[in-house]
């Protein structure tokens, strides 16, 4: 609930069936989409990606490093006391 009030996801559902009820909602929804426009959409959104293995590795070094910092231990300790 948090998460949904924070904007980090677009719907809850309640159980499995509320889940696939929803999806498919959203599949039939995309599914009546122009398909050229989808498949440039995904193209420009997948721009980019091809070293994607390279780019995971490289980001978690980076998240690593800032989750480990000074500022974000005091964050995180500031985040739990309140």
């Amino acid at each position: 609930a948090w998460a949904h009030t924070h904007g980090l996801y677009a719907a809850l559902v309640d159980d499995v069936p509320a889940l696939d009820a929803a999806v498919d909602a959203m599949a039939r929804r995309l599914a009546a989409f122009n398909p050229e426009a989808m498949a440039d959409i995904k193209r420009v959104t997948w721009e980019g990606t091809e070293r994607w293995d390279a780019l995971l590795a490289e980001r978690a070094e980076i998240s690593g490093r800032l989750v480990l910092s000074d500022f974000t231990r005091a964050a995180i300790a500031q985040f739990k006391a309140s």
